[in-house]
């Protein structure tokens, strides 16, 4: 089964230079990912499954936890930190999406 968190806004210092990073800004985070649902179809228990509340929470507070020069290393981070957490999620793909622009924006996957 396929799940999606999708359009978390995250407040966090990010961009180079020193001086973009300074104030906070907003991104915006996608996470996909695809699951067996066989045991937690027939079990209906939280423990045969991902919490994606969990999955949600882990989000936000790791990219929260400091400041960041490049959306690829906080994507880097984020996704390895998420594969390590949650072994059961399968063909994850995280997605950030940062706006630098007055009207566009960037987007690392």
């Amino acid at each position: 089964m396929h799940f999606s968190l999708n359009d978390l806004e995250i407040k966090i210092h990010l961009g180079v230079p020193d001086e973009e990073r300074k104030n906070l800004q907003t991104i915006r985070i996608d996470v996909s990912w695809n699951i067996d649902t066989t045991a937690s179809s027939k079990t209906d228990s939280i423990e045969d499954t991902v919490d994606y509340y969990q999955v949600e929470q882990l989000v936000r507070t790791f990219s929260q936890k400091k400041s960041w020069n490049l959306l690829e290393k906080l994507h880097a981070d984020l996704t390895m930190l998420l594969k390590l957490n949650f072994p059961l999620l399968q063909n994850l793909v995280v997605t950030i999406t940062k706006f630098p622009f007055e009207n566009g924006s960037v987007r690392v996957y």
